[in-house]
């Protein structure tokens, strides 16, 4: 190993308390420790890490997650912060011109602090409803987007403009539900590129109705990512109906959701396809390992 001092010629010399190799220099004669694997300059070992994010990522909360690492509940959260981050940015950065034939958009559910109903004057916006925008990809499952925000047309908008941001100009289909502010943010963001057609769930079957582009009226349906909104509520114990799991804050839960969705597309082997989304669509080599994840988010 080199000197960080001289970069001269150094040999073991001793180890810390802590399990790491201390080093000699035999030009500049000083001792150093070799570089800690870890993120965020932390003391935990990658090891340790790898064991947070993964329990994070398969729908253990953050107290039992503390629990069971042995490490302190405000270290979890502050390592949960700093991956969620860095997964956002690395899905932003990675999935960029993905050629999509066919996408389904929804919006699916929850809240922070408390809900809707008891939000007063003075409570600030991000308290109450929250709903995670979801863009998914029919073929190779992979979601190249996703937005949390309230459900109105601004936030609807930012969503599309990030569908449109990770999308190729290759024309492709989009389905959505009846949700209205869609229309309007579609053929404002995507209409360029997009066909689009969605399915007004009144009653049984619901109706499908060609909005602008020229869409394949029969293939107009939301069933993928709602499923997928399905294994983001078994996964994330944020977005678990009825229990003690709820976010408190809305920073924690895009976090969460930022791991979410990372793990999903580069890390978890879908069931259909024997790969993981980022295979099908070209992303990835190969499944990534939690620690790999890490390395290419928190780097």
């Amino acid at each position: 190993m080199k000197c960080p001092y001289c970069s001269g010629r150094s040999v073991p010399h001793a180890h810390n308390r802590n399990g790491t190799r201390r080093y000699y220099c035999l030009i500049c004669k000083k001792t150093f420790s070799e570089p800690r694997q870890t993120i965020g300059n932390r003391y935990l070992s990658l090891d340790t890490t790898s064991l947070i994010a993964t329990l994070l990522a398969e729908g253990t909360s953050m107290c039992s997650t503390a629990r069971i690492t042995g490490v302190q509940e405000s270290t979890v959260a502050s390592l949960l912060e700093e991956i969620g981050r860095g997964c956002f940015k690395l899905m932003r950065k990675r999935i960029r011109n993905f050629d999509v034939s066919h996408l389904e958009l929804d919006e699916t559910w929850t809240f922070v602090g408390k809900k809707q109903k008891r939000v007063t004057a003075s409570d600030p916006p991000t308290v109450g409803d929250a709903y995670c925008y979801i863009a998914i990809d029919r073929a190779t499952r992979l979601v190249p987007a996703w937005h949390l925000g309230k459900r109105d047309a601004r936030n609807t908008a930012r969503f599309v403009l990030s569908v449109r941001e990770a999308v190729s100009r290759k024309r492709f289909q989009i389905s959505t539900d009846g949700w209205e502010a869609y229309e309007w943010a579609l053929e404002t963001g995507l209409s360029d590129r997009a066909s689009y057609g969605r399915i007004v769930k009144v009653n049984y079957p619901g109706r499908v109705e060609a909005v602008f582009g020229n869409p394949d009226v029969s293939q107009i349906e939301t069933t993928y990512v709602e499923r997928f909104n399905g294994t983001l509520r078994q996964w994330c114990p944020r977005y678990a109906r009825g229990g003690y799991a709820f976010s408190k804050k809305w920073r924690p839960l895009q976090c969460a959701l930022g791991l979410n969705f990372a793990h999903y597309n580069f890390c978890r082997v879908h069931g259909t396809l024997g790969v993981t989304p980022a295979m099908a669509a070209g992303y990835a080599k190969s499944v990534w390992s939690m620690e790999d994840l890490l390395k290419a988010a928190c780097s």
